[in-house]
């Protein structure tokens, strides 16, 4: 319990230095027009997190398979959140308001979950 406190705190700190970096970088150019769309493909892309993940798997486990399956479901990850994209962009421009808008995508969310968990319960 002890060592799991101890990866805990120091990937916290991590990660916390990474998400103020990146909020303060989002309040620094929330306000610039010209700003927005570099904000939105970085945002949008968000591979940083993926490389960091990338990194810790690799150098953290024993088996290569491990590195592969997870750049395998990283893929499949990746058409997911295009999918999702493609769904915030429709609703945003049919005017849908943003409470629904939200629950829709919370939906959505909530299926694609169960969709994999009943898929990885079929398979094993």
């Amino acid at each position: 319990m002890n060592n799991l406190i101890k990866i805990f705190a120091k990937n916290f700190i991590y990660g916390g230095l990474l998400m103020a970096f990146l909020l303060t970088t989002i309040d620094i150019i929330k306000n610039s027009a010209n700003d927005i769309a570099i904000y939105a493909f970085i945002s949008g892309s968000f591979f940083v997190v993926n490389l960091i993940q990338y990194y810790y798997i690799n150098n953290n486990n024993n088996s290569n398979q491990n590195t592969i399956t997870f750049l395998i479901y990283s893929i499949f990850g990746g058409i997911v959140w295009v999918l999702y994209s493609f769904l915030l962009y429709y609703l945003h421009t049919k005017n849908i308001e943003i409470k629904l808008n939200i629950i829709i995508n919370s939906v959505v969310v909530i299926l694609l979950t169960l969709y994999v968990i009943y898929y990885k319960k079929i398979v094993n």
